[in-house]
């Protein structure tokens, strides 16, 4: 028979786009295969562990076929034979996969084939073989020999009437049947849609979230900004409201200029500000003195700081030595451990507040500078230009007089008919002179002064002509020049004394800019001081990080291989690890090479990569695939399916997961394993939403990394300093997230740095060891197994219980630990509430988790307790089952070694019983007997052939005791010294309790003695009316006796309490079996008087019970 093969693509989100047309010519001699590859957005789906696989297939007329016997190809495939029912109409056929993993139901999106010439549905073979059907006919003709036909013939007649009917009615039931699976197809479809829209749902909302949260970022960084932005506002109006004063500045000394006075007057005022502003800066240096005092004060400090911080380290003296000085090591190491947190907190305060103030100090002195130097600019200029003034009054004085002469040449011409007017216009040109000079100390340097000048010229002409003819107006003149010339004079003056006094100022602040500049020397120099000091510090405390923090480098591994032994790395991880068909040779792949060429078959190197894991996964296989292999070197890369694959983990689960991975690392493999994180490469797609999401991923990571001085690799950051674009990155994937060869083999040329030796050795922060559950810090009970598990010699075995006379024997561990907090790993089989754990003797938890398969991936942790002593209890609750614990661990910032924890622990055991002999021997010294003077107030036995003890009866009167011997017969009695008789006495040799008297025993009644009646809760009821429950008590023993039904689905709920009197002194417990005789069920009474019938198929149904037990 030929096969059609045909291969398609099959998505359970994307819609179907056919790579071909697919036609399909129905004929006798053919059979169609289908070759189903099952993807997930694009991305291969794995299909280990599917079942229920369906294939259906929508026919033209709505009718459909489904096949159940298809096979399994993994990871993704999916193949089936089309039934030929699927081919009996010409046209589009619908074709979908439906699988279940777990109880997840998963139908894939519809694809479609052509169906371009059918036969009819009886017409239809899957096969052209008709040699089967010509034996059939001939061995037929053989049966048939010698038969009447006729009869046989006429019976099919009547058969295929029959037939018709059935006929008629079967296409119905097929139809209904269709219909019935069309619609439970269509119910699963809208399931799994359902379920789709729900994880979108939820991952919408996650990434919701992680906008608010962006957002908020924004909009803080928002906020930022406008501060920013009113800053620059205020000092742009800050600066322009200098430069308005500078302008201001520079009117006033225009106006200083034209007139004097003003300008003294402004001089004046600036010199009070000056004074106001260099007090201030003197004022400034003072505090800048102050503040630089206190930095050193400070530094001094720190010195001292550091410097007990260096003595603060672990004194390695011998362990005799620790162990005689233990309890005095403990409180010095507490301290020193306070002094060293409080140390680095404030030096990294100190260090932010010096920041502040240098930058302070840098700002204060760059103002101080560029004011020192505006002021003396201003005051060279102010001197200047006092001085040009000053000269261009005195230039212009002597231009007037040299007019002056001239004029006078003209005068002596113009009054040569009148020496009277003469001697009065030589009078008036000098008292003109004064004027002139006058006008042009007011004036400024401009041309405004030459526009002056020729107006004092005109005006002398009309003052030649006004003189020759008017000498009133001339005598006038001269009395006004004559005052003007005394006004002048006086201004002269004052302007003299001015300048001097301003030349005085001057001087003074050049002697005050001197100092400051000085004191700016000093300042500078002390700074630089405090900067190298700060320096040295920073490089104190950076060593005493280092010291701190373990450098990448793998020295186990390394130290194995050197020496000539096996080392095993392992590389734990997604896809992205995985030996997968993304490429040929991945990065784990070469380093396996590069080891092997030189260390051969001793280097052994394992690939624990699976696609699709996130970091929970990792978690629990970690048992299995890391510690059970014994590894020395570890290499963990988890994220991208974390943080980009729907349903989205939150990052708070990824980062407990990554948490969880380190400590079981630390734990089970020790702290001298190499461990390494690498972080995980970049997408293809830069723009892709994703990316925020893998950097916040990425940082966690790294973040955990320097918590636990774990050293990490991180390839993220990598990638991103090879500035790629969209095009040049596009050759290293072979698809949207994973690399290909050339992806591979960078990640390969990046990660092998760090599998190197290194001259550091591993340190972690934290102490996270698992110790053997033995020695003199472990009780358990005898029950309890300690033996040595695959990969962990550290496994506890808590067997079935046994039961015996009624009784649960009691299973336990119990550890004794010094730290802040403990832990241990498990794994427990199919039991609810197994474990009870304790601490100092308080519950603190009850663990149910029924799991096979966790690898003891699972942790208890108890933290928060005080750094100090503890002991730790685990009972085991259940009887018949059996649990496994492991890696038990502790954690405490004091890092006691395990000998010094059992020492302190045996000294704490010796201090208690070394008090307890003291007790005692005060108590021997209070109570011994002296010879004479003591009175004795207890017992007293007198150890001879006649034993005597005796004792008080009443007061102080000794007339009773017990006698060792009374006559021949060796005895024990009570004598009534007064008498000297025995009052009853015992013969070990008779076995006999003789009485010398009648015996009276009123106190053997007991007033408890009673009966009570049992009320039943809502949890019970009665079966049997005669029988009513009741609890009988005689003496110190109690019957109770029981006819009733358990009505709750739950063992444990009370079905009634016993009053007080009638509870056991211990829980009591019976087997029992139901009246139906069908399932056996425990009778529990507790000693709080609660009753149950415990047993999974005891509910409804009925128990006789009758119990005597002890009660006080």
């Amino acid at each position: 028979m030929a096969e059609i093969q045909f291969n398609i693509n099959m998505d359970l989100v994307d819609k179907y786009v056919p790579a071909e047309d697919i036609t399909i010519p129905q004929e006798d001699n053919l059979s169609v295969k289908f070759t189903y590859s099952i993807f997930n957005r694009e991305v291969a789906e794995d299909l280990t562990g599917a079942t229920d696989i369906v294939v259906s297939f929508v026919k033209p007329d709505g009718h459909i076929v489904l096949q159940s016997n298809g096979t399994l190809e993994l990871p993704n495939k999916v193949n089936i034979v089309a039934n030929a029912q699927a081919f009996t109409y010409v046209g589009k056929v619908y074709m979908q996969v439906q699988y279940k993993k777990g109880t997840t139901t998963f139908n894939t999106r519809q694809a479609f084939f052509w169906v371009e010439r059918s036969n009819t549905s009886c017409q239809t073979v899957a096969s052209a073989d008709f040699a089967p059907y010509l034996d059939n006919v001939v061995a037929t003709g053989e049966m048939l020999d010698g038969l009447d036909l006729q009869a046989l013939i006429d019976s099919k007649q009547t058969a295929e009437g029959a037939q018709a009917d059935v006929n008629g009615i079967k296409p119905r039931v097929v139809a209904l049947e269709v219909d019935v699976a069309s619609l439970k197809t269509r119910m699963t479809t809208a399931e799994g849609t359902i379920s789709t829209q729900g994880a979108r749902i939820v991952a919408l909302e996650n990434s919701q979230g992680s906008f608010n949260t962006r957002i908020t970022n924004v909009e803080t960084k928002n906020s930022q900004q406008d501060t920013r932005l009113t800053n620059l506002e205020t000092e742009q109006a800050t600066q322009g409201s200098k430069l308005n004063a500078v302008e201001t500045k520079n009117s006033q000394q225009d106006t200083r200029l034209t007139d004097l006075e003003l300008f003294q007057s402004t001089t004046t005022s600036k010199d009070v500000e000056q004074d106001n502003r260099l007090t201030s800066i003197e004022t400034k240096n003072t505090s800048q003195d102050s503040s630089i005092s206190a930095i050193e004060m400070k530094n001094t400090e720190q010195d001292a700081r550091l410097l007990s911080l260096e003595q603060s380290q672990p004194d390695l003296t011998p362990i005799n030595t620790r162990i005689t000085s233990v309890e005095n090591k403990n409180a010095a190491q507490d301290n020193r451990l306070g002094d060293l947190e409080t140390a680095k907190a404030a030096n990294d305060t100190k260090n932010a507040t010096q920041d502040s103030r240098l930058t302070s100090l840098e700002n204060d002195a760059s103002l101080l500078a560029s004011t020192v130097a505006n002021n003396k600019t201003t005051q060279d200029t102010v001197n200047t230009n006092l001085n040009n003034s000053i000269s261009g009054v005195s230039a212009r004085v002597t231009a007037t007089e040299t007019k002056n002469s001239q004029q006078d040449t003209r005068l002596d011409a113009a009054e040569s008919k009148n020496t009277s007017q003469d001697a009065k216009i030589a009078s008036l040109e000098g008292a003109n002179s004064v004027v002139i000079s006058d006008i042009n100390a007011l004036e400024t340097l401009t041309g405004e002064h030459e526009s002056r000048l020729d107006t004092n010229d005109t005006k002398n002409a009309s003052q030649d002509s006004l003189i020759a003819s008017n000498a009133s107006a001339i005598s006038s003149l001269n009395t006004t020049v004559n005052n003007n010339q005394t006004g002048m004079n006086t201004r002269v003056t004052t302007l003299e004394t001015a300048k001097a006094a301003n030349d005085t100022k001057n001087t003074q602040q050049d002697t005050r800019l001197t100092n400051l500049e000085a004191e700016h020397v000093t300042q500078n120099t002390r700074l630089n001081a405090i900067e190298a000091k700060n320096t040295v510090q920073d490089n104190d405390i950076d060593a005493l990080k280092v010291a701190n923090k373990g450098l990448h480098g793998m020295n186990k591994l390394f130290a194995k291989l050197d020496n000539g032994e096996t080392g095993t790395i392992i590389f734990l991880g997604d896809s992205t690890t995985e030996n997968n068909s993304y490429s040929t040779v991945n990065h784990v792949h070469r380093v396996r090479s590069m080891l092997e060429a030189k260390y051969g078959s001793k280097a052994v190197v394992l690939n624990k990569g699976i696609g699709g894991n996130k970091s929970t996964d990792g978690v629990a296989r970690f048992f299995k695939d890391v510690v059970n292999l014994n590894p020395d070197a570890i290499v963990i890369c988890f994220g991208i399916n974390d943080s980009s694959v729907d349903p989205r983990i939150p990052i708070a689960v990824s980062k407990q997961a990554n948490r969880d991975m380190i400590e079981s690392a630390l734990t089970y493999c020790g702290n001298k394993t190499d461990i390494l994180f690498r972080t995980m490469n970049m997408p293809r797609n830069f723009a892709n939403p994703a990316i925020p999401y893998f950097e916040e991923y990425n940082e966690m990571v790294m973040s955990l990394c320097n918590e636990y001085g774990v050293a990490y690799a991180d390839y993220y950051s990598y990638m991103k300093s090879l500035g790629f674009d969209q095009t040049t990155i596009m050759p290293y994937f072979a698809d949207s997230i994973h690399p290909n060869d050339l992806g591979q083999e960078l990640i390969f040329n990046f990660i092998k740095q760090f599998i190197v030796k290194s001259d550091k050795q591993f340190t972690n922060k934290n102490e996270f060891q698992a110790y053997k559950i033995d020695g003199s810090n472990v009780s358990k009970s005898g029950t309890v197994v300690l033996r040595s598990g695959t990969g962990d010699p550290n496994l506890l075995n808590a067997p079935s219980q046994e039961w015996y006379d009624n009784q649960k024997t009691v299973s336990y561990v119990s550890y004794d630990f010094i730290g802040s907090e403990v832990g241990f790993y498990y794994l427990d089989v199919n039991w609810a509430s197994a474990l009870k754990v304790s601490i100092d003797g308080t519950e603190v938890a009850n663990i149910s988790q029924p799991n096979t398969t966790l690898n003891f991936s699972k942790r208890y942790v108890v933290s928060g307790l005080t750094d100090s002593a503890h002991t730790l209890r685990v009972d085991f609750l259940e009887a018949n089952k059996t649990a496994y614990l492991s890696g038990f661990h502790y954690k405490s910032k004091k890092e006691y070694p395990t000998r010094v924890g059992n020492v302190e622990t045996k000294n704490t055991q010796q201090d208690n019983r070394l008090t307890t002999l003291e007790t005692s021997t005060t108590n021997l010294g209070n109570q011994k007997v002296n010879k004479s003077g003591d009175t004795l107030t207890g017992n007293l036995t007198f150890e001879n052939t006649t034993v005597q003890r005796r004792m008080s009866w009443q007061g102080n009167t000794l007339n009773a005791g017990f006698n060792g011997f009374d006559g021949a017969i060796p005895n024990f009695s009570m004598v009534d010294f007064s008498t000297n008789q025995a009052i009853w006495s015992y013969q070990p040799t008779n076995n006999a309790l003789v009485f010398k008297g009648d015996l009276l025993v009123p106190w053997v009644k007991n007033t408890s003695d009673g009966q009570a009646n049992l009320n039943l809760t809502a949890n019970a009821s009665t079966i049997d009316g005669s029988f009513p429950p009741v609890a009988t008590r005689r003496g110190n023993t109690v019957t109770v006796r029981l006819a009733i039904m358990r009505t709750s689905a739950n063992g444990t709920d009370a079905l009634t309490t016993i009053p007080s009197p009638y509870r056991p002194i211990t829980a009591v417990a019976q087997s029992c079996l139901t009246v139906d005789g069908t399932a056996h069920a425990q009778l529990v009474i507790g000693t709080d008087g609660i009753v149950q019938i415990r047993g999974s198929n005891a509910q409804n149904k009925g128990t006789f019970v009758t119990v005597t037990y002890v009660v006080d």
